[in-house]
């Protein structure tokens, strides 16, 4: 079942909220580490944000908190 569908998005991975209503398009790599939290029962963006280098994200198991990280081990540092 198609929900909507969202075109010219800077994103390359989906994040479900462990509920089901929330939902996080993330743009990793290439992207920069942009995010857009989207409330999917009422079609709308909740906000739009950037973590820049982000490597990963995880929904806390209530579904209530999102944590990014940018890992040292995927980005190679020059000191």
């Amino acid at each position: 079942m198609c929900v909507e569908t969202l075109e010219r998005k800077s994103v390359n991975r989906l994040y479900w909220s462990p509920k089901g209503q929330f939902i996080v398009l993330a743009g990793f790599k290439n992207f920069n580490g942009v995010l857009e939290f989207w409330n999917v029962n009422d079609l709308e963006q909740m906000e739009a944000s950037e973590h820049y280098q982000c490597t990963d994200l995880e929904w806390d198991p209530t579904g209530r908190f999102v944590a990014t990280w940018a890992s040292a081990w995927i980005h190679n540092v020059c000191t």
